[in-house]
């Protein structure tokens, strides 16, 4: 079966379809004058340095377990990293777009936590900042580890 690709896809999809209304919310709650712009997603790790277009957002599997729930049938979890990457104008700017897009995918998950239908259940793992990298001041990365699992057939 391609149970992992599913969820993983769907994922994907959720946040495509969805994201975007927080971010829209952040903004206007902010009153600043910080764009979030509007991201491309994308299903597995990607060069996140050497980007044409900023911001990106990339679903990442990190790894899958299985537990048997009964007769048939079993728990699998995929263990995923939602890694966003954002460039800004300044160091205060960059932090602000990082946090702002942290909150954004914690109230949507965390309002949905089916990800509408996507999985029975998910949750949230943590979550790790990189602000920066050598010769990128202007750039930096939030990395969202969450958990999703579905029932399914053995």
């Amino acid at each position: 079966m391609r149970d992992v690709e599913l969820m993983t896809e769907g994922l994907k999809d959720f946040l495509e379809d969805n994201l975007g209304t927080y971010l829209t919310a952040i903004e206007t709650a902010a009153a600043d004058s910080i764009d979030l712009g509007t991201p491309t997603y994308e299903l597995g790790y990607k060069d996140i340095f050497g980007r044409n277009k900023y911001p990106a957002v990339l679903i990442v599997l990190d790894f899958v377990e299985q537990e048997e729930s009964g007769a048939g049938s079993a728990w699998l979890s995929a263990h995923i990293d939602i890694v966003v990457a954002v460039t800004a104008s300044s160091p205060d700017v960059l932090s602000k777009k990082l946090m702002r897009y942290m909150d954004a995918v914690y109230q949507l998950l965390g309002e949905s936590e089916d990800l509408g239908g996507v999985c029975l259940l998910s949750g949230f793992e943590g979550s790790d900042f990189l602000y920066g990298a050598p010769g990128a001041k202007d750039f930096g990365v939030v990395t969202i580890s969450i958990k999703i699992t579905n029932d399914i057939l053995t």
